[in-house]
């Protein structure tokens, strides 16, 4: 396990004593390079509404190991995957050259290959142009997970690689009215197990993990996110009913599944922007000890206005503090954002998370609560209307939020500087 101290220490020159302590990490180890065999989560906490229900968070940190690499989402999910007892569902947008790691163990394709052996009901989609790169992923297991009709690839039923331009398991009746045409793909990173265990070896059913994370080498070079919910039947039930319509190719999206802990949304979505009216609760009331917003995101295009317009009215009616950590900005959104003296924005090429994490009340009461939306969804017009994708909320406690926030607060520092 790495420790930051050096990484800290930086930030303290370039900041006052009173940041270093704000932002200095949480007691907990981060599984950092390609050598650790640690795997532990940046916050650990009952869902506050719901107590059956447990919640780890794992984010990626690629710009901290001086390797370059962090594996620690990856080595999530081979964990899940080792430990599960019953079915396993698995949505990958790629199957890819994490299995060129020089630790087989690593490897999504030992992961997968023992769970067959040991009697685990496991079965997979995948994206129809990134369900396989023959360098790297054997191509036994593969040909015999498609033989076997454990394996389907997204619109293509013989598992041929696909040289069309729709990769989702949309039904056609969407994808030919979506706008898009044939061009929409399957982005959903998910997975859930009947049984599996927590990072403390205790046992749980119902357990689903959803993360920004492909199965390629932007799953460690880039910052990344993975929420696993444990003991959230209902949850589990609505990923697995989606990952059938998916599997049979009949998916219509639109999906919105509440329950006392999460709240799941799925494109395609054909409603108004799904981001926006999210954040459209947040506008309503002031908060006692402030507002925060925090955006992590891969992608944030001139077609996602209206979540830039929702950002500027939490900073104007609400006086919300604001920050922005993206990889692509349109000039659109930048120019809305730009002038705002709360909101700060900074561009990073190694951001890959879809995130947001909010301190804001949302009742008459002003009483602060806290909220993380994470999933596979850029904001983009593609993630909204057109790609099977995932967007989860999910209610935090404060000390999971300020868990969260430090973390961010070491991502941001990294790039811009200083937290001003």
């Amino acid at each position: 396990m790495k420790l930051r101290a050096a990484h800290l220490a930086a930030t303290a020159l370039a900041t006052s004593i009173s940041l270093f302590s704000l932002f200095l990490a949480p007691t907990n180890a981060y599984a950092d390079s390609t050598n650790s065999t640690a795997v532990e989560p940046t916050t650990t906490f009952s869902a506050p509404n719901d107590a059956g229900v447990k919640v780890e968070i794992y984010n990626s940190e690629p710009w901290v190991p001086t390797s370059g690499d962090d594996i620690v989402i990856l080595k999530k999910y081979n964990s899940l995957i080792n430990n599960a007892t019953g079915s396993v569902r698995l949505s990958l947008y790629n199957w890819g050259n994490n299995d060129k790691l020089p630790d087989s163990a690593d490897r999504l394709s030992t992961t997968i290959a023992a769970a067959r052996s040991r009697g685990v009901d496991l079965r997979a989609i995948a994206n129809g142009t990134n369900y396989n790169l023959p360098d790297y992923v054997p191509a036994g297991l593969v040909n015999a997970m498609l033989a076997d009709g454990t394996y389907h690839v997204c619109n293509t039923p013989t598992g041929v690689p696909n040289t069309n331009a729709q990769t989702s398991c949309e039904a056609n009746s969407i994808v030919a009215g979506d706008g898009e045409g044939s061009g929409s793909t399957m982005h959903a990173k998910f997975a859930t197990f009947q049984n599996s265990t927590d990072a403390t070896g205790t046992s749980w059913q119902w357990v689903s993990l959803i993360t920004s994370a492909n199965h390629a080498s932007s799953n460690w070079d880039n910052s990344n996110n993975a929420v696993v919910v444990y003991g959230d039947k209902a949850l589990y039930d609505a990923l697995n009913a989606w990952w059938d319509s998916m599997n049979s190719e009949t998916d219509t999206g639109n999906l919105s599944v509440g329950t006392q802990a999460t709240t799941l949304y799925t494109s395609p979505w054909s409603g108004s922007d799904p981001v926006a009216g999210r954040l459209d609760a947040f506008t309503k009331y002031s908060t006692t000890g402030g507002c925060q917003v925090y955006v992590t995101e891969n992608e944030f295009n001139n077609s996602r206005v209206a979540v830039a317009d929702q950002l500027v009215k939490l900073h104007d009616d609400r006086d919300c503090t604001i920050k922005v950590l993206v990889s692509v900005i349109g000039s659109t959104i930048k120019s809305k954002l730009a002038g705002k003296a709360s909101i700060i924005v900074a561009t990073e090429n190694i951001v890959h998370d879809k995130s947001i994490l909010i301190k804001a009340a949302t009742n008459s009461s002003h009483d602060p609560r806290y909220f993380f939306f994470a999933g596979s969804q850029n904001l983009n017009e593609s993630g909204w209307k057109w790609d099977e994708e995932t967007f989860l909320k999910v209610e935090l406690t404060a000390s999971a939020y300020a868990a969260l926030r430090s973390q961010f607060g070491d991502h941001w520092v990294h790039e811009h500087g200083s937290w001003g």
